[in-house]
């Protein structure tokens, strides 16, 4: 979720954000441009059509849209696989599914660390970029 908020933050609240995702809803939604009063389509498209967890389409959206150096998601990542597990699998590992994923105190609070540090860096990288 912070990522597709910080996305649309980023386009409603900068001009040159705003006509680069129009300019990429064009091109890849095949659409023609609606009304200019009528916003809804951009915001429509990005919630709908992107699964924010998967970084590396992600980060095309910020460095073509935000023109930011998306920060480094590899640590991230270590934690997706536990998470999927735990919440689409009900903490059933993925090929063994008799080998339960253990989430617990320590491994949530390394997790909250590692997000902490993507989003500060993805929160700085957008500040300096927009000042």
């Amino acid at each position: 979720m912070f990522l597709c908020d910080a996305l649309m933050s980023c386009i409603y609240s900068n001009e040159q954000c705003f006509n680069k995702a129009e300019d990429y809803y064009l091109l890849h939604s095949g659409k023609k441009k609606d009304s200019p009063n009528d916003n809804k389509h951009l915001y429509n498209y990005f919630q709908k059509n992107f699964v924010y967890h998967r970084y590396n389409k992600v980060k095309i959206l910020f460095e073509t849209i935000v023109d930011v150096t998306f920060p480094s998601f590899k640590e991230i990542k270590t934690f997706l696989n536990r998470r999927d597990n735990i919440v689409h699998r009900f903490a059933l590992a993925g090929n063994s599914r008799m080998e339960v994923t253990n989430a617990d105190k320590s491994i949530l609070e390394e997790y909250l660390i590692v997000a902490e540090k993507f989003a500060n860096s993805l929160y700085v990288s957008i500040e300096n970029k927009l000042k």
